[in-house]
């Protein structure tokens, strides 16, 4: 680390979250981790050095090289720190990311790579160049697409045995912004270290390429080294520069095949975009290949320049945009990635999904999981939560604060809703069209309602988090109570978003009542799993025991359908522990007896279906018929068909003599109907056989039940083919 003459800094950097409070007197309190560590890590900093800890260096290591110094016990913290000490800025051509040790996977881009293939062999063979425009969002592999672009001109000039020139310049806007950032690295890439930073051995560089003393003198003026002239408009040196620099870029393109790469034009300073304008207006060809890398957000200057670049350069100018990986490409990735590391399909899966086929956010979740080989599925690694804030911290007051409501009604957002809850009606427009440019937002038209759509659903999660807690709550309060008060006669399609904003909100009794709801919705929908998570979540919240109690019941019963047997047992045995009364009894060991027999463990079933008739004797019959039915169809299964007609009677002398009809539970005659007709065809009682299927098939039919429907038509079709008909 170079030092300044009699200063010698002792810096502490890290990365994470903190709280500032800005105070009416005095500096802003911070609080928060990354706070303290970086305090302890200046303290522990030799004169000249700068440390960090581990999140900051996985930010960026790609573009510094450290020394390792291993975890170090810091002052006042319970964990051990890892602790990286600064050496120097990584030099070369490209700043490659690296995975493992090894180059980052290139797939799913070859359509792209032949493109540029063919632009870098034009400029080689015919000295006809292009700009290009590769563009896309952060870490979307604009980069890494480059770094191959590279290694094909490479081979390819070393095949040919013809020389070419490769020059990178990136932007930067920031505290430390400069004029002309990008070219003043192409500058410097082109005539080698800084020459001990002197300005007449500069100057000599430069004149080997330069015939105009005027335009050396510029470029100088560019570097740094110039004085301002008196006398003379802004606009007359302003192009001045641009004419010297224009001179300086196609004067060496005319030496050796050469490629110029911009990084992060978003970013670029004035003086850069306005030369970018002025060089498409004055070049009738370009002898040299230019490709400019940027994240798409037509809310900044550069956006303009493009279309303007493109209006006066035609088809010398081609945009590339890059789209996310498809999954079986990202899960592709993974797999090259991960190597021999075991990571658990849950991991892969929720890295998928979070990654939304961006290359790097796939990259940097499976990296952080092997890091640490823990962590819960929704940790965002904290580089992929730092490019993100630092996009959002880029908008202005109002269009940050609509993204942040955006969040909180969820990845698809309703326009309407929005609307109605925003603290920026007036001019909401304006916000979502921002949002919408910088791709942060995608606007769809639905039939006649209009959707916005997160580009990425990492935005949302990183814009939903960065809010706090209380601010959330009150949100998602005034989300679900707008959506009960407005839209009320078609209040069933928002039941899951009313469970999951009642429960952000901390709103117990709504959110059980709605999730509840939309559990009863989901099981019609014969969507199981989905209705299970959503009772779930009214479960883990429920104060009241007969409503938890039929919670239990009704997971254990979806569970069984799901095939999931030993899970609805252990919900039974919950279930079973807080029964209070002898019908709630009966009931749970009537499903644990279904669940055995579905799960083939007939004996078990047998002794449950028996415990069931055996508890409450004089309770009310019709409890027990469950247990009945299922007695009979486990003696039917085993070919003891005197004992199902036996269970089958009992049950028929209860609904002889039930006075009224209403108390016949008609899914239970079907299936008394459709089981003793079963044993009837087993024993040659065809005719008797036919006589109950008809009867239960018009019971079933009467109930809509389609899933009956079908047992019956297929128990019918047995008949017929065991007589030969």
């Amino acid at each position: 680390m170079g030092r300044i003459e009699g200063i010698y800094p002792k810096i502490g950097v890290a990365s994470g979250e903190v709280l500032i409070s800005h105070r009416e007197f005095g500096p802003p309190e911070i609080i928060g981790n990354p706070a303290n560590t970086g305090a302890r890590l200046a303290d522990m900093a030799e004169g000249g050095e700068i440390l960090c800890d581990s999140n900051t260096y996985s930010f960026v290591k790609f573009k510094f090289e450290f020394m390792e110094k291993g975890e170090v016990k810091l002052k006042g913290m319970k964990k051990k720190v890892s602790v990286f000490s600064l050496i120097d800025r990584r030099k070369g051509i490209l700043r490659k990311r690296s995975f493992g040790g090894e180059g980052f996977p290139f797939v799913d881009r070859e359509k792209e790579l032949f493109l540029l293939k063919k632009f870098v062999e034009d400029v080689f063979t015919e000295e006809i160049g292009k700009v290009v425009f590769l563009l896309g969002d952060a870490g979307i592999g604009k980069s890494r697409l480059v770094e191959e672009v590279y290694s094909q001109a490479l081979g390819y000039s070393l095949e040919n045995m013809k020389q070419f020139q490769w020059y990178e310049g990136k932007c930067n806007r920031g505290i430390d912004t400069v004029a002309f950032q990008p070219f003043i690295e192409i500058i410097r890439g082109f005539i080698g270290e800084w020459i001990d930073g002197d300005p007449e051995k500069i100057r000599g560089a430069i004149t080997r390429y330069m015939d105009d003393t005027e335009d050396t003198d510029m470029i100088m003026h560019i570097l740094g080294f110039g004085k301002r002239r008196v006398g003379i408009s802004e606009a007359s040196e302003k192009g001045k520069i641009f004419n010297a620099l224009l001179q300086f870029i196609y004067g060496i393109s005319l030496m050796h095949p050469t490629v110029f790469v911009i990084d992060d034009l978003y970013s670029a300073d004035t003086s850069t975009l306005e030369f970018l304008e002025y060089m498409s207006g004055r070049l009738n060809r370009f002898p040299f290949l230019m490709i400019i890398l940027s994240r798409i957000d037509k809310n900044l200057p550069f956006w303009r320049v493009k279309e303007n670049m493109k209006s006066l350069l035609g088809s010398t100018l081609v945009e590339i945009y890059l789209k996310k990986l498809h999954e079986e490409d990202a899960l592709k990735l993974i797999d090259i990635m991960k190597g021999k590391e075991n990571i658990p399909e849950n991991v892969i899966k929720r890295a998928v999904e979070l990654s939304h086929g961006n290359p790097l956010y796939l990259e940097e979740f499976i990296r952080y999981y092997i890091e640490r080989q823990s962590g819960r599925e929704t940790d965002i690694p904290p580089t992929i939560r730092g490019l993100i804030d630092s996009r959002i911290d880029s908008l202005d007051p109002g269009t940050k604060e609509v993204l942040e409501e955006a969040s909180v009604i969820g990845y698809r957002v309703d326009r309407e809703i929005l609307g109605m809850i925003t603290d920026h009606f007036d001019d909401l427009n304006a916000h979502i069209r921002k949002l919408v440019n910088a791709s942060i937002l995608s606007d769809v038209s639905e039939g006649k309602t209009e959707n916005l759509y997160f580009y990425h659903p990492l935005y949302r999660e990183v814009a939903y988090k960065r809010m706090l807690s209380r601010h959330k709550k009150r949100l998602h309060k005034k989300i679900a109570q707008t959506i009960e008060e407005h839209f009320s006669s078609r209040i069933h399609e928002f039941y899951e978003e009313l469970a999951r904003h009642y429960k952000n909100a901390d709103e117990k009794d709504k959110a059980v009542k709605y999730s509840i709801l939309a559990g009863e919705k989901l099981e019609k929908n014969y969507a199981s799993q989905e209705a299970i998570k959503f009772y779930r979540d009214a479960l883990e919240i429920c104060e009241d025991r007969s409503k938890t109690y039929e919670l239990l019941l009704r997971i254990a019963h979806l569970e069984r359908l799901s095939g999931n047997g030993n899970k609805a047992l252990s919900y039974l045995e919950e279930c079973e522990r807080i029964c209070e009364n002898t019908e709630e009894k009966i009931k749970v060991y009537t499903s644990a007896g279904t669940t055995y027999e579905s799960m083939s463990r007939y004996d078990e079933a047998l002794t449950y279906y028996k415990k069931s008739l055996s508890t409450g004797k004089e309770i009310d019959f019709r409890l027990k018929i469950p247990a009945y039915l299922g007695i009979a169809w486990v003696y039917y299964i085993r070919g003891k068909y005197d004992e199902v007609e036996n269970a089958i009677m009992k049950i028929k002398g209860f609904l002889e003599t039930a006075k009224n009809p209403d108390e016949i539970d008609k899914q239970h005659l079907a299936r008394a109907y459709n089981i003793l007709a079963s044993t009837y065809n087993s024993t040659g009682r065809h005719e008797f056989a036919f006589q109950l299927y008809t009867g239960a098939l018009k019971i079933y039919r009467s109930l809509g039940d389609e899933a009956g429907i079908s047992t019956i038509h297929n128990n019918l079709s047995g008949i017929f083919s065991g007589i030969g008909d």
